[in-house]
């Protein structure tokens, strides 16, 4: 009897570890969408798929295709993917990294190429059932979409738990629908659900959820006449926040002090405030 629990501790054992696996042909992401453009605050909560099509040796290296200009290969315990802006694949995560590592990448709404800075903030598992999955806790300045020190959750050799497999970054204003939580992953054996409801469910969110979050039609911009200074009402707290101008070139960035942000000179700008469960943009005239 001893011997048979022995053997079985080591079949669990053996099923765990040999679920983390590299994707195939098939390989399939389901992320949930957001979808605000029916307005009025009202949201069609979806999903969308990103599925491996193809695969090619090049290099000594199999290279994954979900489609034209949209590919990644896996190497050494790390993640690159093709960026058009840059015509070269670079890498994303490092799963053997503990510190520090960079990325470049070609920042979509800026139109140069920048270099974020990852700090591992965290490693840990995850564990879905009998399966165990190597966490890392990302924290990304410089990443031109969020304000700096953004956190990024990523599973080892699956991706982002949010937006898309490769990390977000470089979009700016540039978003145009809500991509938002990694719903689920399937490949050859192993399927993993992330959430606690299936992976395809749809549904619609009435007046509360849509493609800029839970509070966006709470913020209200109160411009003082006598001052440079815009506050903010609709929130009790400070909040994230990011100043463009119409060519999508960053102002400034950081935490409002007291609801208010410093609007530098005359203009027109956006503003980007990171709230809760999303994001909202208003847009911001100094005369």
């Amino acid at each position: 009897m001893k011997h048979f629990a022995i053997l079985f501790l080591s079949l669990i054992t053996n099923f765990i570890y040999s679920q983390e696996e590299y994707p195939t042909i098939g390989s399939k992401w389901t992320f949930e969408i957001v979808d605000g453009s029916i307005g009025g605050g009202h949201a069609y909560i979806k999903y969308g798929t990103k599925q491996i099509l193809d695969t090619v040796n090049t290099n000594g290296k199999r290279v994954y295709y979900w489609g034209y200009l949209d590919s990644m290969y896996l190497e050494n315990g790390k993640m690159f993917f093709w960026d058009n802006g840059l015509k070269s694949y670079e890498m994303n995560y490092d799963f053997n990294s503990t510190t520090n590592y960079e990325i470049k990448y070609f920042d979509i709404s800026r139109r140069n190429v920048q270099i974020a800075k990852v700090k591992v903030d965290s490693i840990y598992n995850t564990i879905l059932f009998l399966d165990t999955i190597q966490t890392q806790l990302l924290r990304i300045s410089n990443n031109g979409s969020y304000p700096d020190d953004a956190a990024f959750i990523v599973y080892k050799n699956i991706g982002a738990s949010k937006y898309d497999v490769r990390l977000h970054l470089g979009y700016g204003l540039q978003d145009n629908q809500f991509n938002d939580k990694l719903r689920c992953f399937k490949s050859n054996s192993i399927s993993y659900n992330f959430q606690t409801y299936p992976c395809d469910s749809v549904w619609f969110s009435r007046g509360s959820i849509n493609t800029f979050g839970t509070e966006q039609n709470l913020l209200t911009l109160n411009p003082n006449p006598t001052s440079d200074l815009i506050h903010i009402s609709g929130t009790e707290k400070d909040l994230a926040f990011i100043l463009y101008d119409l060519q999508g070139k960053k102002i400034s960035s950081g935490m409002t002090i007291n609801r208010e942000i410093n609007i530098p000179y005359s203009g027109v700008f956006i503003l980007k405030f990171h709230l809760d469960k999303g994001y909202v943009m208003k847009k911001v005239v100094r005369i």
